[in-house]
């Protein structure tokens, strides 16, 4: 039985490179930046990345959305917090969120695999009971996905031009499928984006 590889490098079709804002990236028509990777002094040295702009921004980390944040999202309501129970009360309606019984759950301080088990919980739309107990704080974000979706998982958020993300020198390649990159100006510090399908 042969061992399975992943050679991305054998889907590379071109590559560009930029380290000045004003000089973005855009992928060949038809094809994707597939890989970022950071140039410039070796160690320390990072590269502020201003916009990224994914192909499907819930399927790859760019800076215009969060990806991977499940169907629906929404924070518990709880002031003394929620210690090994199973049932409380969230900030929205569930019929307003658009989750259901037998959406996952996940978040900080819930199993994986766990599931919603009662929606309206004594006739509460807010109220909601999930199928083991957690320990949640209150104002908590927890994300809630549809069974169906196998594609996206929970607890992406974006990578704003606010705190700009950066790639680090001799940290490797950041895989994704984006149409366009724009570097911080920063001479001799930038990117090479690798082009493929």
């Amino acid at each position: 039985m042969a061992i399975v590889t992943n050679d991305w490098t054998a889907r590379i079709t071109g590559s560009a490179y930029t380290d000045t804002t004003t000089n973005k990236i855009t992928a060949p028509h038809g094809k994707y930046i597939i890989a970022i990777q950071a140039t410039g002094d070796g160690g320390a040295a990072e590269n502020a990345l201003v916009k990224v702009v994914a192909h499907d921004s819930s399927m790859h980390w760019n800076t215009e959305a969060a990806a991977h944040v499940g169907t629906a999202s929404d924070t518990v309501d709880e002031s003394g917090n929620v210690s090994g129970a199973a049932t409380f009360t969230m900030d929205t309606s569930y019929v307003t969120k658009g989750y259901a019984v037998g959406f996952f759950v996940d978040g900080v301080g819930i199993p994986y695999g766990t599931k919603v088990a009662a929606v309206n919980v004594g006739g509460d739309p807010k109220e909601i009971t999930l199928d083991t107990n957690v320990n949640l704080t209150d104002g908590q974000t927890i994300y809630f996905t549809d069974p169906k979706d196998k594609d996206h998982g929970t607890g992406g958020m974006s990578a704003s031009t606010g705190t700009n993300i950066r790639v680090v020198v001799g940290g490797g390649y950041y895989m994704g499928r984006w149409l366009s990159v724009q570097p911080a100006t920063d001479d001799g510090n930038g990117v090479i984006c690798y082009f493929g399908e």
